[in-house]
């Protein structure tokens, strides 16, 4: 930890005021991340995040609906245990960001998380275009013929779509909400929410989901 990274957020934080949520947008909006996790992290995470919106008794309109929601919705957390002490100060909560682990994220550097190297690809045209092959030749400083042997070397030793292995990870079912009232009903939405966004945690970490089989509706008689 440094002096000029804590002054830094340090100064985010005391423009952005008192109100967490302010201070959060701040955070946020400056490229301030934890470091990339590992699926099953992500997957508790989202749960974590759900279940505090749920034992809230918060509308579903401000529940989180993506992934980057629930790191914000993290962050904010962090933020409120930072700032709210009496004797908190800009400076004491910057470290304190940074001590759980919050850093600048910098340009091209992913601020999501990407853990699984393998499920990393990226759909290319066959035939080498005009941008590209310049591109090869700047970097390479070849000419243009050069460019597409390189390129031509790259695609065939690149694996075919059906030799790369995507780890997959089976989710809990979706509850069926048909029939269901009352308690039941919010019980299954919840459940539902959170099966959704931890498959968003799980794909943003570069891993495949696959769906149970819907689960029957159980309808409660104390709705």
């Amino acid at each position: 930890m440094t002096k000029a990274n804590v002054f830094e957020l340090a100064q985010i934080i005391k423009a952005s005021g008192a109100d967490p949520s302010d201070v959060t947008d701040a955070v946020w909006a400056a490229g301030y991340r934890k470091p990339a996790r590992e699926a099953e992290e992500a997957v508790n995470l989202a749960l974590d995040i759900i279940c505090g919106f749920e034992g809230a008794d918060l509308p579903w309109d401000v529940w989180p609906k993506s992934y980057a929601d629930i790191l914000k919705g993290e962050l904010n957390d962090f933020v409120v245990e930072a700032i709210t002490p009496d004797e908190a100060t800009a400076a004491s909560a910057a470290k304190e960001l940074i001590a759980e682990g919050y850093s600048k994220v910098t340009a091209g550097e992913p601020d999501n998380c990407r853990s699984n190297e393998k499920a990393q690809v990226r759909l290319v045209p066959r035939e080498l275009t005009d941008d590209m092959g310049e591109a090869i030749a700047f970097i390479a400083g070849c000419c243009g013929g050069i460019a597409s042997d390189i390129w031509e070397a790259v695609l065939a030793a690149a694996p075919a779509i059906g030799d790369i292995r995507l780890d997959s990870i089976t989710l809990p079912p979706i509850m069926d909400l048909d029939g269901r009232t009352g308690r039941s009903l919010i019980i299954a939405n919840t459940h539902n929410a959170a099966v959704t966004l931890c498959a968003m945690a799980i794909r943003e970490a570069g891993f495949e989901t696959e769906c149970s089989p819907l689960l029957g509706s159980e309808v409660s008689t104390n709705g």
